[in-house]
């Protein structure tokens, strides 16, 4: 629940999906 992982490519819309 809100696994905001940064993968280190700065994209919003996959930190979105990952905080998903």
């Amino acid at each position: 629940v809100g696994n905001c992982v940064e993968i280190g490519i700065p994209m919003l819309i996959t930190v979105i999906v990952l905080c998903l």
